[in-house]
């Protein structure tokens, strides 16, 4: 079995997410989405059972204080490719803004606690200012992994991250992640926000079934743009072998490269959504 194949559950790890369900009752065809879900009263970044029952803030209560930021406000939206809403939640205060079923002794209060604790040493010193060390770039990438992992299973959206990749984050930047650095200084002044998809810009193939192939592949891909103040990180699965990168200007951090890389001089990105858009490839050079 590649990575990249699917886990086979037994009929009591199977479980629908109620919000795949209500889709279902309402007639929707549900694009792919990952099966690997895990049973009620486990923990979804690693597997084991819950010890506590806990709440993840989407973003953790020491950034929000730093930035009094406890009573932004969030409505997340749910839009189809044409632009029409399948689902709005409320109006939701940084401080409430949470994912549930993450255990707390391993994850919220263990690698997730000492996760927070090196991304505020690493972002908020002066070596920040300076070209990052690699030490640097795989915190920063990790902390922006764990984010959108976090965000991708607490909203009312597809799953795309399979269980091998979100256990995997308990030690590390998941394997076929990659990460990228924005400046978002022109965005509005809200402190934090986020969007999650993906716009892939393609060679489409000039069969049926190739044609059939590519949209699998596609269909498959996890894009999450998440903004802490002015950075802004660009999060992208696009199983196998990392094919599709943002097209909007950025800096890859993870895997890390060569390429000196400083928080104070990143190429800006103008919405946040640019982000999301992706190209394959093949077409760099083009």
């Amino acid at each position: 079995m590649n990575q990249w194949t699917q886990l086979t559950l037994t009929r009591r790890d199977r479980r629908t997410r109620p919000y795949d369900e209500n889709l279902r009752q309402r007639g929707a065809r549900l694009g792919f989405r990952v099966t690997d879900v895990p049973p009620k009263g486990t923990c979804w970044m690693c597997g084991q059972d819950i010890d506590i029952q806990n709440r993840e803030h989407i973003f953790p209560s020491w950034l929000q204080r730093r930035f009094d930021a406890q009573r932004e406000v969030f409505t997340p939206t749910h839009f189809d490719r044409f632009g029409q809403t399948i689902d709005k939640r409320g109006n939701i205060p940084a401080s409430a803004f949470v994912a549930g079923e993450i255990c707390q002794q391993r994850c919220n209060g263990g690698w997730m606690s000492e996760l927070e604790t090196e991304f505020e040493r690493t972002l908020f010193s002066k070596a920040a200012i300076s070209p990052l060390s690699d030490q640097a770039k795989r915190v920063i990438a990790r902390w922006f992994s764990k984010t959108a992992i976090v965000i991708s299973i607490s909203q009312n959206y597809r799953t795309l991250v399979p269980a091998k990749q979100r256990r995997s984050c308990t030690r590390g930047v998941p394997h076929g992640f990659s990460v990228y650095l924005a400046d978002g200084s022109s965005t509005p002044q809200d402190r934090f926000d986020f969007a999650q998809g993906a716009n892939i810009i393609s060679l489409i193939p000039n069969s049926s079934k190739g044609i059939a192939a590519h949209q699998k592949k596609s269909d498959q891909v996890f894009a999450c743009v998440i903004r802490v103040d002015t950075l802004v990180g660009i999060v992208v699965f696009a199983p196998p072998g990392r094919w599709a990168v943002p097209e909007a200007a950025s800096v890859r951090i993870w895997p890390p490269s060569d390429t000196a890389v400083s928080l104070a001089k990143l190429p800006r990105i103008e919405p946040i959504v640019d982000g999301l858009v992706l190209i394959d490839r093949r077409l760099e050079g083009r």
